[in-house]
């Protein structure tokens, strides 16, 4: 497979050619110089680095209650192996069971003022009916007086008016002839003076009364039947309002009962859900293993207090304890940031894991960090790293291995076909060129010679120009 070669002038190649050109050496005046030949074949660049066996996935045990400054009862050891519903960890319910008395009291404080406001809703729908009821009955009431008095007092009170005058008419014609009588009698002598003027006196008193009965009628007919037939009609339509009333009132007043009963119904409910919400949580104070596997304790992070024992008090979602799935295991590890554009995903990698000696097992580049690792101030350095994870193929791994044990990824970043290359001690940097020393005739001397070089291997490196396949270079120190 052919790739595109480039120049590498990075601070990985400086930084090994510094090392050979800067490392210790014996004496050059007593070791005889050692050279090695310029070979062409096929030349492939790995990258090496140590790291820890990880599982890809991990489940996370959090604490799910909604209480601070809760502590821990009891907690495995670190690293336990645990079957689905093993015991895990658990935390102190006192505070949960404050809380469930608590909302246990207010329900029933609740279910009684329910209770209440049912009551007062049926006396109030009681009452409303009844005072409704009345205020019907008034209307119908009030208009049969109406319908009574049209069709028989107004005629019953005008008979009654005109009898009187007739009557009175009647007794003023007979005191009429009992005074002619009693005139023309005293004419003649047979009647005495104080019976006529008796007689007199009741015609007076009859024609007075027939006045009074005739204006009686009048007023009658002309007012006080009209007045009534009015106030008749005013009480019917004073009984309708009443009943209008009475009805609107009456649903304000149901209304607000129901309204009342509702709310209360509302707030139980309320209450009633916090005490399932508190059981639901009580249930998590103990919590057991969901899936098979190694139950780790948190990550620690060194601005935190978080560490998990018995004792020590845990925060609402705060992670008390993460269990691997080691069916899907990777190697973390950190690359200075000189390899990353020769990484990415889907690279060949071997894995070596350091407690499985001689053993060696395939893996891919699964993911390769964007940004690289954020490190305190106290521990910067000159070399930015990345996280890059690489996976292991399921189920090759033994069911004994542990996670976070030592490993080392060997990733295969390129194959180079057919190039030129030579043992990477022997270049050096003289005044900011690479150089080697290339053998000169049949004897150990040799001469300086300027190179291009391109990718750099572990052991190797690739030579663009300057040397020829055969050529003899020094790879021991030079003399100086």
């Amino acid at each position: 497979m052919k790739k595109p070669i480039s120049i590498i002038g990075s601070a990985l190649a400086l930084a090994l050619i510094v090392y050979f050109t800067t490392r210790d050496s014996p004496d050059t005046s007593t070791t005889k110089p050692q050279f090695a030949k310029t070979k062409r074949g096929d030349m492939i660049i790995t990258l090496k680095e140590s790291g820890f066996l990880n599982a890809v996935d991990e489940l996370t045990i959090k604490n799910e209650i909604s209480f601070n400054q809760l502590n821990i009862t009891e907690v495995i050891p670190n690293g336990s192996y645990v079957k689905e519903g093993d015991f895990l960890i658990s935390l102190d319910p006192e505070p949960l069971e404050k809380e469930k008395n608590r909302i246990e009291t207010t329900i029933a404080e609740r279910t009684l003022a329910v209770s209440e406001a049912r009551n007062t809703l049926e006396i109030t729908q009681s009452e409303v009916e009844s005072e409704v009821t009345d205020a019907k009955n008034g209307i119908e009431f009030a208009n049969l007086d109406l319908k009574k008095f049209k069709s028989l007092d107004k005629t019953r009170q005008l008979n009654e008016a005109l009898t009187e005058i007739d009557i009175a008419s009647d007794n003023l014609k007979f005191s009429e002839q009992s005074y002619l009588s009693s005139v023309e009698l005293a004419d003649k002598g047979f009647e005495t003076k104080s019976k006529v003027d008796q007689d007199k006196l009741d015609l007076t008193a009859k024609e007075k009364k027939l006045k009074s009965v005739q204006a009686h009628y009048e007023i009658l007919k002309d007012f006080d039947l009209h007045k009534e037939h009015l106030q008749l009609t005013r009480e019917l339509e004073e009984a309708q309002n009443k009943y209008d009333r009475m009805k609107k009132q009456g649903e304000n007043k149901v209304q607000k009962a129901y309204a009342k009963l509702e709310n209360s119904e509302i707030l139980l409910s309320r209450a009633e859900e916090e005490l399932g919400k508190i059981n639901q949580q009580l249930a998590l104070a103990e919590l057991r293993a969901p899936i098979e596997g190694y139950a780790l304790y948190p990550k620690k992070r060194y601005y935190q207090d978080d560490k998990i024992e018995k004792g020590k008090t845990v925060n609402r979602n705060q992670t008390l304890l993460r269990i691997p799935d080691m069916s899907h295991m990777k190697v973390d590890i950190d690359v200075p940031e000189y390899y990353i554009s020769d990484l990415s995903v889907g690279q060949k990698a071997t894995i070596t894991i350091d407690s499985l000696k001689d053993q060696t097992f395939p893996g891919v580049v699964g993911n390769v960090a964007l940004l690289p690792i954020q490190t305190n101030s106290w521990q910067k350095s000159n070399v930015q790293k990345y996280k890059v994870e690489v996976n292991i193929e399921n189920g090759i791994l033994p069911k004994t291995i542990k996670p976070q044990i030592s490993a080392a990824a060997e990733i295969t970043l390129d194959i180079l076909e057919d190039v030129l290359s030579i043992p990477i001690q022997a270049v050096h940097t003289v005044q900011g060129a690479q150089v080697v020393y290339v053998r000169s005739g049949i004897n150990d001397e040799y001469k300086e010679r300027k190179v291009e070089i391109g990718k750099i291997d572990t052991n190797y490196i690739q030579i663009l120009n300057g040397l020829k396949e055969g050529e003899e270079v020094l790879i021991s120190e030079p003399a100086l």
